[in-house]
């Protein structure tokens, strides 16, 4: 081994012929292990000087630590400063006194009193000592002795890492969302009954953090760069919901968690539109909410389908929704989240982009994340788009158009849970979704819906939407869509 060997003094008393045996044995064992020992009965020879062997213990700079060998007999003789106990003592307590961080000198606990206190002199008592008195124990403690000696602790410091780069941008957003993020997945994955709680906190959170972008007085140059940038500035906080929701489809069945999900929807909708503080201000001012929150919803609805929560799904399309600005009034659906983009708009004429929907273009190119790829998302909105068709409730006056499914690369095939309707999971999913009680009962759903809505006419672009092929429901028996 190259590595040159930690040298040790054991200092101790000669207590009994058997305690001394231990102290030998302990020397020899650490020996083996790679550690010199400096020990009175293989380095004090004839004609030495013992004081200034004593003294060596603290002198030579090569003594990487001093091991403190305590039994009563020990402690007795260092308390009265008698013998050479005593002399090393005064060496060891003057050094420990002045020092109050000294880490060269560890106790090494061989003896308890008869009270089961432990054995240690008077100026050790407050220092953290390793028990060997108990010989059940002594493997491990053998084990943090040697690491001790080597310096190398079984729990060690972590590599300090770089600067958080949000210390050093102008980021509007603030950490805080992370940290509560960070609370509520450690409090549902150790069960803690908070964890309901800590949901709702998190998304409270998240709705002070949207205010940190808000455009209150005209922006420099282009509007639309100015949404642009906030919408990617808002980014990791479409992450951190995401996970917050997936945490709640995993550890909790608490309907009442979900309901938060949908009033921070109904809390954040009001960012939609002028506040009553602003006199001055222009429509496209907003798009970067709009966008975000429809972006939200869409997520939202496609993590709970991925973990089956069909009546959670519900809780969000059922609701109602009460604007509390703009020039709506009364109640909406959940299409209130389905809101032009004039910003948008603009950006598509004056870069001369000639896009369908710069809508559909960006939640692609944000749809990076591997668990709910673009196709997820697809799934999501035509769920949302099709629960708003054939809804039994009718309020609000929008409906929903399923803008990604221009990126569907097979238009000829069903989507998603669309797949399966004549499955168990399908007929789950038609059940608690869109309540109605079978595959075909669905299909005259939205047959109904089909006229009602005249979906014929509902188009990307030039191109049809194939209503009946996405949905699975041109496999249904016949209908006026085939």
């Amino acid at each position: 081994m190259n590595e040159q060997a930690p040298r040790v003094f054991i200092s101790y008393a000669w207590s009994s012929p058997s305690h001394q045996e231990r102290v030998e044995e302990l020397a020899s064992r650490l020996t083996s292990d790679h550690v010199h020992v400096v020990l009175d009965i293989w380095d004090l020879k004839d004609g030495h000087d013992k004081f200034a062997f004593m003294e060596k213990l603290v002198t030579d700079p090569t003594i990487r630590r001093v091991l403190v060998i305590c039994d009563q007999k020990y402690a007795d003789k260092a308390d009265a400063r008698a013998g050479g106990v005593g002399t090393e003592s005064q060496i060891i307590s003057q050094e420990v006194y002045t020092k109050v961080e000294q880490e060269k000198f560890v106790p090494i606990l061989f003896e308890r009193n008869p009270d089961g206190e432990p054995c240690l002199p008077t100026y050790l008592k407050s220092r953290i000592y390793l028990d060997f008195s108990n010989a059940e124990g002594t493997v491990d403690v053998y084990d943090r002795l040697l690491r001790n000696i080597h310096d190398r602790p079984a729990k060690q410091r972590p590599p300090l890492g770089s600067r958080p780069a949000f210390l050093d941008e102008d980021s509007p957003i603030s950490p805080q969302t992370k940290f509560q993020l960070d609370t509520l997945v450690r409090a549902a994955e150790s069960g803690q009954p908070q964890m309901v709680g800590q949901f709702r906190r998190f998304m409270d959170g998240m709705r002070s953090a949207l205010d940190g972008v808000a455009i209150v007085e005209e922006p420099g140059g282009e509007i639309d760069e100015a949404i642009f940038s906030r919408i990617t500035t808002l980014k990791p906080l479409r992450d951190q919901f995401v996970t917050a929701v997936e945490t709640l489809c995993a550890f909790s069945d608490d309907r009442r968690a979900y309901s938060e999900i949908q009033k921070f929807f109904e809390r954040a909708s009001e960012l939609m539109d002028r506040p009553a503080t602003l006199t001055a201000w222009s429509d496209a001012w907003f798009d970067h909410y709009r966008f975000f929150l429809r972006e939200l919803f869409i997520y939202s609805i496609a993590v709970l389908l991925r973990q089956g929560r069909y009546r959670e799904c519900n809780i969000l399309l059922d609701a109602e929704y009460f604007p509390s600005g703009g020039e709506d009034e009364g109640v909406e659906n959940c299409a209130i989240f389905h809101r032009p983009l004039p910003s948008f708009k603009y950006r598509n004429d004056r870069l001369k982009l000639l896009r369908i929907s710069l809508t559909a273009d960006l939640l692609k190119e944000r749809a990076d994340r591997k668990d709910y790829n673009l196709e997820a998302l697809i799934e999501a909105e035509l769920v949302i788009t099709v629960k708003l068709l054939i809804a039994k409730r009718t309020f609000g006056s929008r409906t929903w158009f399923p803008s990604l499914l221009v990126f569907r690369e097979h238009f000829w095939k069903p989507v998603g849970l669309f797949a399966r309707l004549t499955s168990v999971r399908g007929l789950e999913a038609i059940q608690n979704l869109f309540g109605c009680g079978s595959v075909g009962e669905f299909k005259n759903a939205f047959d109904s819906a089909y006229t009602k809505h005249d979906l014929e006419r509902w188009r990307m672009d030039a191109w049809p939407i194939e209503w009946y092929k996405v949905t699975g429901l041109d496999k249904i028996g016949n209908t006026v869509g085939r």
